[in-house]
């Protein structure tokens, strides 16, 4: 081997690591363009490197290889998901995921253990060419640890450890002065359609179907993501408890089984509701075991749940294989069902609280219902911009058919986002911090409606506002009610978005042993 050929390899495998490094800890990025680039210096920087490259290693090798297995599953989750959420991981492992799999995030997995495996090639044969194993072998050991996301949220969490925090003390309960005729609440989680996607410079009309909606009600733009609110779960229990998912410490391995044991301390949307008299649904493509729905429902008097498991054991074999996507039913089949199950209630004297909690938008493994794709069978989507336009197909429709056949009780409508998508190329397109959740209310048969059609609030606010936000538009409480961490938007008193700011709300949310406490009882620590 020449000096030339020596200092070419150098280069390549130097130049291979760098690359490799950008595009694990940079999700948004799109390996592809990579790829292939990146395996031919690898080939060329072997073949000029010759045998020196493939020296005997030292046990020392060991120490890198540790710290890369530590990383592959966090580096996969980041490029999963955009970025990576350590509460929701721990929820997942806690309350199970029953039904889902790895169909749809094969990039991510390969993507993950490729470029890991590439980190680790090069500074092996780095090591080699130029003599220095320890430090070559120590260094790389060094930035994966570094570069590892767990260590950001473990520094994270570590910093904020000495942050104090009065968000314990924050908690309120909901005074209800309900009207004479109660009305009927329809709730349509749009999963990941966020604001983000209003941006027509970026994606096109795709979010033009809303803007009728928005006319027609009140629609609210300061919508942030807050710890503890990033996952379906947590957006529901945030717009309906007003608390984010904050973690439930050594309870959750002591009450696991109990599923009345879900935040039993606190007073939800339907807990509320139920003490009024109303039917409560929730009507989900997937399984109501996933995440733990099962414990929120069991706790908060949930009367209906339409999962995944109910509809495929009433409908036909085929029609659920043609409508399954991985581990989830599409949305066309489960409108369908809300539909349905919107009439059946409709002859029944008692008001309605009814969710549907949509799935084609999710971010890596978005969905297209069987409408939409080619072979008339749901499917994973090319792209997040079709599977919105393909949602929105689904849900237009629906409401369609809720304004065209409502009942004489008044009826109040509420579309809106559960998180931020999930999709990491967002994070490449808006920044985190000018990412807004969707949310917009509008109401049908109301003789008068708490604001005119076609208002718009831009106050600072985060997901924990929507609960009592929704209270307080159908009438149910003051336009001043507060549940929760939330404050309605109609309301004079000041969210804590407003008070704290972003940053501020975030570092007190996590760790927050008296929070967790508050929200769950006791046994947190």
């Amino acid at each position: 081997m020449t000096k030339y050929h020596k200092n070419v390899a150098v280069a390549g495998f130097v130049a291979l690591i760098f690359v490799s490094l950008i595009v694990l800890f940079k999700p948004g990025l799109d390996s592809m363009e990579t790829i292939q680039p990146a395996i031919a210096v690898l080939l060329v920087s072997l073949y000029l490197g010759g045998r020196t490259v493939w020296a005997r290693p030292p046990k020392l090798i060991w120490l890198p290889i540790i710290a890369a297995l530590v990383a592959i599953p966090f580096v996969i989750l980041s490029r999963a998901f955009g970025s990576f959420l350590v509460m929701s991981l721990v929820f997942h492992a806690q309350f199970g995921i029953e039904g889902a799999d790895f169909a749809g995030f094969g990039q991510e997995i390969f993507d993950g253990v490729l470029y890991v495996c590439l980190v680790l090639l090069g500074a092996y044969a780095l090591s080699n060419l130029l003599s220095q194993q320890k430090a070559f072998y120590s260094l790389a050991t060094v930035v994966l640890i570094v570069l590892n996301p767990l260590t950001w949220y473990l520094v994270e969490y570590g910093k904020n450890q000495s942050i104090e925090s009065d968000l314990h003390l924050q908690l309120s309960e909901a005074e209800l002065a309900p009207p004479a005729v109660l009305p009927d609440i329809i709730y349509v989680y749009l999963e990941g359609l966020e604001r983000g996607f209003e941006n027509s410079n970026v994606f096109g009309d795709i979010y033009a179907p809303l803007k009728p909606y928005e006319e027609m009600g009140v629609t609210f733009t300061g919508l942030h993501e807050i710890n503890g609110t990033g996952w379906s779960l947590a957006g529901t229990v945030a717009t309906q408890c007003g608390v984010p998912l904050v973690p439930t410490g050594l309870r959750a391995y002591k009450n696991l089984d109990e599923k009345a044991d879900f935040m039993p301390s606190r007073a939800c949307l339907t807990d509320l509701t139920a003490s009024l008299g109303y039917q409560n649904s929730y009507v989900m493509g997937g399984s109501q075991n996933f995440g733990g729905f099962d414990h929120f429902f069991s706790a908060h008097n949930f009367d209906n749940i339409v999962d995944m498991n109910a509809v495929s054991e009433r409908r036909d074999p085929d029609e659920i294989e043609a409508a399954t996507i991985s581990w989830h039913l599409d949305d066309e089949m489960m409108l369908i069902e809300a539909r349905d199950l919107y009439e059946t209630k409709k002859t029944q004297d008692a008001p309605m609280l009814m969710m549907i909690l949509t799935y084609g938008p999710h971010g890596t493994t978005s969905g297209l219902s069987r409408g939409c794709s080619i072979s008339g069978r749901a499917e994973l989507a090319p792209d997040i911009s079709s599977a919105i336009a393909c949602t929105l197909k689904d849900v237009v429709p629906f409401i369609d058919h809720l304004s065209e056949n409502h009942r004489a009780r008044p009826t109040i409508v509420v579309l809106g986002s559960d998180h931020l998508n999930h999709d990491p190329g967002m994070s490449e397109t808006v920044a985190l911090s000018d990412r807004r959740n969707t949310l917009i209310m509008f109401s049908l048969g109301m003789a008068d409606p708490l604001v005119p059609p076609g208002t718009r609030i831009d106050r600072p606010a985060s997901m924990v506002d929507v609960f009592p936000t929704i209270l307080a538009y159908a009438g149910l409480t003051s336009p001043n009610v507060q549940a929760g961490l939330g404050r309605s938007m109609f309301g004079e008193p000041p969210t804590i978005m407003e008070e704290k700011g972003l940053s501020r709300f975030d570092s007190e949310l996590f760790p927050n042993p008296l929070l967790s406490e508050a929200v769950w009882g006791t046994d947190t620590e």
